[in-house]
């Protein structure tokens, strides 16, 4: 006799669930960043290293509109209610307003340096049919980039602490619970990873050039020495407009010294470093100022959620 089917025990098959679409896109994110920093270190030296953070940093800044979409996933909102009061949370309130700080001073930087690079253009084109010596806009320039840099030194100690504890907190992974702070925690990370790439750029403590350039301080003595020496400019490529800027004008000054003048075409050179570094930073403000924007809503998404 059959068995009814019905007395047949039923079995469940239970299904792994499923991520939200959202976060495949977040990790595709960091991986691409992750991917990115690769690239930079193996890259050819003739690409500007400006020109790459530039690239990483609209990366990121793509990454925050989808994070702030994911954090206002109602089981997302759910959870960080829940978790209000733990002690990771209050971290990732503290880093999102360092993260804020940060970029905003490096904003301040960037504008200080693009308003004392156009007043020595301008000094330059005024002086380009004489003898140049060293004048009040590059003694600004050289004081200003001192103070700037002790700016960065300040901002680099807050990422730096931030990339650490973002690698040592794991104690939370394995729990399900944990898993949108750990998507933040992450996000959180490699931007600090990546501000602390940006700002050793500015202040030069990441100085890369071509294997073939010679010192760029090296190269302007020789300038100011012999007047009417080649510059072979193809072979010489420096792929930070900070630490190039910042060579030229040392040497612009110890010629001072020496009473040396550099005659116009050298003038020019310089000018054209100048117009480089001024483009670079241009470019630079754009992106920041979006990602500013970035920053500012993710932290208010969380703090909003947090205060219900």
């Amino acid at each position: 006799m059959a068995t009814s089917p019905s007395n047949q025990p039923i079995r469940s098959i239970s299904l792994p669930s499923r991520p939200h679409p959202l976060v495949p896109r977040i990790d595709e994110h960091l991986s691409r960043l992750t991917s990115l920093d690769s690239e930079v270190e193996v890259s050819s030296t003739s690409e500007s290293q400006i020109s790459s953070l530039g690239h990483k940093l609209n990366n990121l800044k793509e990454l925050y509109d989808v994070l702030v979409d994911f954090i206002l996933l109602p089981q997302n909102q759910q959870k960080l209610v829940q978790l209000s009061v733990a002690k990771c949370v209050d971290e990732l309130i503290d880093g999102s307003l360092k993260l804020l700080d940060v970029c905003g001073n490096v904003n301040d930087v960037l504008s200080q340096t693009k308003e004392h690079t156009q007043e020595i253009q301008s000094s330059l084109r005024r002086r380009s049919n004489g003898e140049l010596s060293i004048g009040d806009e590059v003694i600004a320039y050289m004081n200003m980039r001192k103070k700037t840099k002790m700016v960065c030194k300040k901002c680099l100690k807050d990422v730096k602490g931030m990339t650490k504890k973002s690698i040592s907190l794991g104690e939370v992974e394995n729990d399900e619970n944990f898993a949108t702070i750990d998507v933040l925690r992450k996000v959180e990370g490699v931007t600090a990873a990546i501000f602390e790439s940006l700002l050793e750029v500015i202040s030069g403590t990441k100085a890369q050039t071509h294997k073939r350039s010679a010192s760029l301080s090296i190269i302007m003595c020789k300038l100011i020495l012999h007047q009417n020496i080649d510059i072979e400019t193809e072979e010489e490529v420096c792929v930070n407009e900070f630490d190039d800027v910042d060579s030229s004008l040392s040497s612009l000054t110890i010629s001072q010294k020496r009473r040396i003048c550099i005659n116009g075409f050298q003038a020019e050179i310089l000018r054209g470093k100048m117009v480089k570094l001024d483009s670079s930073v241009q470019d630079l403000e754009e992106v920041l100022e979006g990602l500013f924007r970035c920053l500012v809503r993710s932290r208010a998404t969380l703090l909003n959620i947090l205060s219900q």
